[in-house]
């Protein structure tokens, strides 16, 4: 009787093990998806939340610009870091040179909107025109490369609610 008792206690043991371990075998690339991904559900949170343009952009939104290009350069930075060799390569720093791109025009935008003389706003369309257009760029390699919600690009640059 104690045999069968210790052969179940080790059975249930074994299978509880197996269980776990099916539940977290996930592959690199699975590994690294996920966790870009997650990086841009937040980006996408933080840009129609606390970050979001609202029904335009103004002189009170540079503070809004340097936290956006600071994180499109933090999600780039993630991406980078250690991908998987199963991703396309090529792909990928093609993307990340995209965001690189979109980063710097958001950064340059700052630059548009705190110089912009009186009468200046075509200059700033003309800027925000340019960052909406850098971060659509990043959209169909974000797909490619089976970035889900890194291809959301249209909510990020999205004015008004």
């Amino acid at each position: 009787m104690r045999g069968i008792k210790g052969r179940s206690v080790v059975l249930a043991t074994v299978v509880a093990v197996a269980a776990f371990a099916g539940c977290t075998t996930q592959s690199p690339k699975d590994r690294w998806i996920s966790s870009t991904n997650k990086r841009c559900e937040d980006m996408t949170e933080q840009f129609t939340g606390d970050l979001a343009w609202g029904d335009g952009i103004g002189q009170d939104d540079l503070s809004k610009m340097d936290e956006r290009a600071a994180q499109i350069r933090d999600l780039q930075a993630h991406a980078r870091k250690n991908p998987p060799p199963e991703v396309n390569q090529r792909d990928l720093e093609e993307w990340l040179n995209q965001l690189g791109d979109y980063a710097k025009a958001t950064q340059e935008m700052r630059g548009d909107f705190s110089n912009a003389l009186p009468g200046g706003d075509m200059v700033r369309a003309l800027s925000a025109a340019g960052v909406k257009a850098a971060a659509e760029e990043t959209k169909p390699l974000a797909q490619r490369l089976g970035l889900d919600k890194c291809a959301q690009v249209e909510r990020w640059e999205k004015l008004g609610s």
